[in-house]
């Protein structure tokens, strides 16, 4: 491997490592994320009960939650 591609592998591990800790600074905004993931939930059909029962159980786990904040944080970026 050249130095070109070890610095880049390095940036990149950088990068993945802000981003992991941009999140988990980001949980704790939970009221707000708790509504956007019952939204994205509702808009994929889950029934009102359904849906609050799914963001319950998912927030009980702290590293579930923070893994479905990732998933619908590249979504919502995606779509802009």
């Amino acid at each position: 491997m050249g130095l070109g591609e070890w610095l880049a592998a390095q940036t990149e591990a950088q990068q993945y490592d802000s981003e992991v800790q941009r999140v988990r600074t980001k949980s704790a905004e939970l009221a707000a994320t708790h509504d956007e993931v019952l939204n994205i939930l509702r808009e994929y059909g889950a029934g009102e009960t359904t849906a609050q029962a799914l963001v319950r159980d998912m927030m009980a786990d702290r590293e579930l939650w923070l893994k479905v904040n990732e998933v619908f944080d590249v979504r919502n970026t995606k779509s802009c």
